[in-house]
């Protein structure tokens, strides 16, 4: 564990650690509400299942944020009361950062699709380019676009079109911008 963090036990403090001392040293702290809920849930509901996981990020002592899988197993007595706990952290953090990307990549994909839609449909020049927009506004959350011709000199160019709350700062009455 406290090499997955980055440190070493006798830096940590010791082996152990309170629960109250992991949360508010290790757990991130949006994380910290739900790994309280399952503490307590698992004290005090006797019904709660003895297999239990649950995943969180931890702050590394560098700074870094992992993501780990907790699986623990709940020991009780007789009377169904908790009276320990086993389990181990797993370092998921490279199969989070891979999920991350597949859906970036099916929602860059899904615009695609969006926007192929809409070409097939444009009747025109403007509708191209509000297609454009709209997919650049949803995936990139940018809300200006320009479509432009440039001129030889590279000095000039010709705005064919211009979207957004910026592009009246820097155009002129026939639509010419000076480049810097």
């Amino acid at each position: 564990f406290y090499k997955m963090i980055k440190t070493t036990s006798e830096d940590a403090g010791g082996l152990t650690i309170s629960s109250e001392g992991y949360f508010n040293r290790y757990v991130h702290p949006d994380d910290r509400e739900k790994l309280r809920i399952e503490s307590e849930l698992r004290y005090s509901d006797p019904s709660v299942a003895n297999d239990r996981e649950i995943e969180h990020r931890l702050i590394c002592s560098d700074g870094e944020v992992r993501t780990v899988l907790a699986r623990y197993h709940i020991v009780r007595d007789d009377k169904g009361m908790v009276v320990g706990a086993f389990g181990i952290n797993m370092d998921i953090t490279e199969k989070k950062n891979t999920e991350l990307k597949l859906i970036e990549r099916e929602t860059h994909s899904q615009s695609l699709l969006r926007f192929s839609t809409l070409l097939e449909r444009a009747e025109n020049y403007d509708d191209v380019l509000n297609a454009a927009y709209k997919e650049v506004n949803n995936i990139l959350g940018y809300n200006n676009l320009w479509v432009y011709l440039i001129d030889d000199s590279k000095e000039h160019c010709l705005v064919l079109v211009a979207k957004g709350s910026v592009s009246k700062m820097i155009l002129s009455f026939d639509q010419i911008a000076t480049l810097t």
